[in-house]
């Protein structure tokens, strides 16, 4: 319970510093938010719940993948201001990216 009430915290801290630093300096926040705390988090949990290392290393693997799978959805947002999209347009578009990321993802690894 108590490595739970950490991780929870680690995250709430991370997003609500990310969030407030976005509206002072944007590019160090999109930093912040993409620092791998929850999957450093995440591998050493699992190590302290004796999760086995070649799942451990199946799990890094599919990161490696997701990764950049997972930041399409933010293409539509970097290219809002050369094709006019809005906010919700690009949040919409982004999250079909998504989508589509999601299906190569699981067609890669299964389930």
């Amino acid at each position: 319970m108590v490595r739970f009430a950490l991780n929870v915290s680690v995250s709430v801290v991370v997003i609500l510093v990310a969030a407030w630093m976005s509206k002072r300096v944007p590019a160090t926040a999109g930093f912040v938010a993409a620092l791998p705390i929850t999957t450093m988090l995440v591998l050493l949990l699992g190590r302290m719940d004796e999760v086995a290392f070649d799942d451990q290393i199946r799990f890094a693997r599919s990161l490696l993948v997701g990764i950049p799978l997972s930041a399409t959805f933010l293409l539509p947002f970097v290219a809002a201001p050369r094709l006019g999209l809005s906010f919700w347009t690009s949040f919409g578009a982004g999250l079909v990216l998504l989508a589509f990321g999601y299906a190569v993802h699981r067609s890669m690894f299964g389930a």
